[in-house]
């Protein structure tokens, strides 16, 4: 019964992989009621009780990316109590600590940023010191110290989209000193240098925001150098990519606000030319039809001043991508926020 649940749970990553997501829904249940009816004979069998733990969080993430809120709560839900339980019998045992910080990321979509800050920024914390504890226990495992990097840049997220400029510096620092630990000891892995380049930006977007441009010149430098090594490296991967036209985009940024104009209008043509290209070969790709919406817009507004009517077309055609796009696409909530930020910013430009 246990290699069935098994075969089952593994039906449904597949076809969430696929985008098959009723279809995923049915084998999670059917892995679940699987093992279900082996813990009813077996309440405390370890095997099944974790393979139950991953049914809940696969099924969770698979709602979740289908936009099936309710359901992926409710499993999200399943899996959190089934941990805290777990934890309450074995508060030693590293594997359920570890299994408690991926549920804890979980429950984290319960408080979008915006409605319950101080809740989400706690469920966060509460990771960290829990993974603090596995790094400081367990120091040669790199699982323990990659989650630990990447729980402090979303403390970092946090606390920058809160204003809090001194913690999102300290954070991304913490997780740029963590993740370049790990590529010195492993640098021939792409996944930790992709990891340690989206952090350069993110803590140079920091640095830019307390005016030290030189350092978030410095951060961003890396990040493109990085970034496009990695596109040389893996040229089809999509997180590669995305991560390029970003950093693009934050040269750009950072050449406006030190009012090398040229540069950033350079640097924002660029990243339009590499997702449009990007968009030819993966035109369902969601992150990049939001890129491009977003690289426009900005490049809209550094050309206000000097070149008004091609400030124009660029919202033009931000607005009209995304119309195209949301019309095949029409359940992307994400989508429609850029297209109604689209309309008030071409509305803003004709009244300019």
């Amino acid at each position: 019964y246990h290699s069935w649940a098994l075969s089952y749970h593994g039906l449904g990553k597949v076809k969430t992989q696929t985008l098959r997501f009723l279809e995923a829904y049915d084998d999670f249940d059917r892995a679940k009621q699987l093992a279900d009816f082996i813990l009813e004979d077996q309440p405390d069998e370890e095997d099944t009780l974790l393979l139950l733990l991953n049914i809940y969080q696969d099924w969770g993430d698979a709602a979740y990316e289908n936009r099936d809120i309710s359901i992926a709560h409710k499993n999200y839900k399943a899996g959190i109590e089934l941990i805290e339980q777990l934890i309450l019998e074995h508060p030693d045992d590293a594997d359920y600590l570890f299994l408690y910080t991926l549920m804890l990321d979980r429950k984290a979509h319960y408080f979008p940023i915006h409605i319950a800050p101080k809740e989400l920024l706690d469920i966060r914390e509460e990771a960290v010191d829990i993974l603090k504890r596995l790094v400081n226990d367990f120091p040669g495992i790199s699982k323990y110290q990659l989650n630990l990097a990447v729980a402090y840049e979303k403390l970092g997220d946090i606390s920058l989209k809160a204003g809090n400029l001194a913690g999102a510096k300290r954070y991304y620092s913490s997780a740029v000193s963590k993740m370049q630990a790990l590529y010195a000891a492993e640098p021939i892995n792409n996944h930790y240098k992709n990891i340690l380049a989206l952090n350069y930006g993110k803590l140079g977007e920091t640095m830019m925001e307390l005016s030290e441009f030189d350092s978030a010149r410095e951060l961003f430098e890396q990040e493109l150098g990085w970034a496009q090594t990695l596109t040389k490296v893996d040229p089809g991967n999509q997180d590669y990519i995305s991560g390029y036209i970003i950093a693009k985009c934050h040269m750009g940024s950072y050449c406006a606000r030190i009012t090398a104009l040229d540069q950033a209008e350079e640097y924002y043509e660029s990243a339009i030319k590499l997702t449009l290209s990007a968009l030819e070969k993966n035109k369902k790709t969601k992150r990049y039809h939001l890129i491009l919406a977003s690289t426009r817009t900005e490049l809209a507004e550094l050309l206000f001043p000097t070149k008004p009517s091609k400030a124009l077309i660029l919202i033009e055609e931000a607005t009209r991508g995304l119309e195209q796009w949301l019309q095949v696409h029409q359940n992307e909530g994400e989508g429609w926020l850029y297209l109604a930020q689209a309309h008030s910013n071409r509305y803003a430009a004709e009244v300019r």
